[in-house]
């Protein structure tokens, strides 16, 4: 299989567990913090997936941080709200 061939494939879990923990450090959110210009942290991401046998671009670290994001406050917001059903992901 080509490293070609596995950027476009879905996300696997360990590979989610992996971005979502290098994410969650105190010192990568103390360079997103108050940044607009953070194309060098989502390189260090995708340096560390490299390094675990993953093949991301930095935007697509970028992006599925964004969309887990979304998805999350789409969560919470509905979980908040009166007489709506929860919501689980």
């Amino acid at each position: 299989m080509s490293t070609a061939t596995k950027c476009t494939k879905n996300w696997s879990s360990d590979e989610l567990d992996i971005l979502v923990n290098a994410w969650a450090e105190d010192a990568v959110q103390a360079q997103l913090d108050g940044t607009t210009r953070n194309a060098k942290v989502f390189q260090e991401l995708a340096g560390i997936l490299a390094a675990a046998g993953y093949n991301r671009t930095p935007g697509q670290c970028r992006d599925k941080i964004k969309n887990l994001k979304r998805i999350y406050k789409a969560v919470k917001d509905n979980n908040n709200r009166s007489g709506r059903g929860i919501k689980n992901v």
